[in-house]
């Protein structure tokens, strides 16, 4: 997707303190409970150094992240029957809107809830490092029951992440800064 060998040794650096900096977070909580801390596989780290790289180029320029991704599809598209070819985004859209979304397919047992916890706080990172902090008004986590919810609520305490289950009247305390938590069955009961 990127050529990482086109990025300056410093940045990478960058990258690499900022991961480990969330790792030291999540972490700490860990600790005082007596927890065995987070020790990152090979294809974890690979996920949260390209979750970096993606976050600094959207947040920084997302015009030239959107002309990198068309390159790429474009080289993908060379030489392939219309059938198999992937569409570029198109220029003439808003290119934050285009790319403001990122997702992940990672096996059982691959460390998917970790991973997200740490991809919250690296988005969290970025909005404070470019001044957009109160651009976001709410992380919201779908769920597919009620027990997960709970599940999540709990993974969150952990990791020293503030979360709640979701109330549609946003009276709870850390309402606007705190992951809220839904399943998909209240959603459409509570709100049609």
């Amino acid at each position: 997707f990127f050529e990482l060998k086109a990025l300056p040794t410093d940045l990478l650096l960058e990258y690499d303190q900022n991961i480990v900096k969330h790792t030291q977070r999540l972490n700490e909580r860990r600790l005082l409970r007596g927890e065995a801390p987070v020790t990152w596989k090979y294809f974890q780290y690979l996920t949260l150094l390209f979750t970096e790289v993606y976050l600094d180029r959207y947040f920084r320029d997302p015009l030239a992240l959107l002309n990198d991704v068309n390159a790429r599809v474009a080289a993908f598209n060379n030489g392939k029957h219309d059938a198999d070819q992937v569409a570029p985004f198109p220029n003439e859209d808003e290119p934050a809107q285009q790319l403001n979304k990122l997702a992940y397919w990672c096996a059982t047992g691959s460390g998917k809830t970790l991973l997200m916890h740490m991809n919250i706080l690296q988005y969290q990172f970025y909005l404070e490092k470019h001044s957009q902090r109160r651009d976001l008004n709410r992380i919201i986590l779908l769920t597919p029951n009620e027990g997960l919810s709970l599940q999540h609520l709990r993974e969150f305490e952990a990791a020293g992440i503030h979360a709640e289950l979701f109330d549609k009247d946003g009276a709870g305390l850390f309402a606007g800064q705190a992951v809220e938590i839904i399943d998909i069955h209240k959603l459409k009961d509570e709100m049609g």
